[in-house]
């Protein structure tokens, strides 16, 4: 019987496949104005301590460990956010993120946000900053002192002080030098139990998975 990941491969491999044939379609009508993503799915080794280095967001030991490399500039990673956000809502036992920064070099508000992430992460509330610099639409110091004050930081003069400091911040610079390691295509970046798929999967197939992993797992508990 195909394990829970097997059936999502095989489901994720089949969705690719349609979305070949729909665009080699369409090539025969129009002319491509950029290449289309060329779809990836691999195992990352030692995936569980790559888990432990990330901000957690959500309960330890869940039953689907999502570990995210993102940018806060990055339009892609503001949509996985939300889906992931609305998937943790659903079931907040059973998901979990752990984000890791990905700045692009070309988005030029994008360490400075992940600065005042790693920022707030000082004072005990990376999460709070974490969801509103996805869902925010501004990127600059004042606006990151908004957030700051909105997220209750017990110290906004600190929070001041860590967002004008420029020298490299050593937590993102080790996500970006693991994401470079683990041969990252861009953002987001998401590895799901050990399995990095590229582009990431969509809510749905998320909860798919999700539910047939409990579902298994209810199996071998009642044989």
């Amino acid at each position: 019987m195909p394990t829970p990941r097997a059936r999502f491969i095989d489901a994720v491999t089949l969705l690719t496949g349609i979305a070949s044939i729909a665009v080699a379609g369409k090539m025969l009508l129009t002319r491509p104005t950029s290449p289309q993503p060329k779809t990836e799915i691999r195992e990352i080794s030692n995936w569980s301590k790559l888990v432990e280095a990330g901000r957690r967001i959500g309960p330890e030991g869940a039953t689907l460990e999502v570990l995210e490399w993102g940018d806060y500039e990055c339009p892609a990673c503001r949509g996985f956010h939300l889906q992931l956000s609305a998937l943790q809502r659903k079931y907040p036992r059973d998901v979990a993120i752990a984000f890791r920064h990905f700045p692009l070099d070309y988005h030029k508000a994008a360490y400075f946000a992940a600065r005042a992430a790693e920022c707030a992460a000082s004072q005990g509330n990376f999460a709070a900053m974490h969801a509103m610099l996805l869902e925010g639409t501004q990127l600059d110091y004042e606006t990151f002192v908004g957030y700051a004050k909105n997220a209750n930081l017990p110290d906004l003069d600190a929070f001041r002080l860590c967002l004008d400091d420029r020298n490299p911040v050593e937590r993102i610079e080790t996500d970006l030098a693991v994401a470079r390691a683990i041969s990252a295509r861009g953002t987001p970046t998401v590895v799901v139990n050990g399995t990095l798929y590229a582009p990431p999967p969509d809510s749905s197939a998320l909860e798919q998975l999700l539910l047939d992993i409990l579902a298994s797992a209810n199996e071998q508990g009642g044989s």
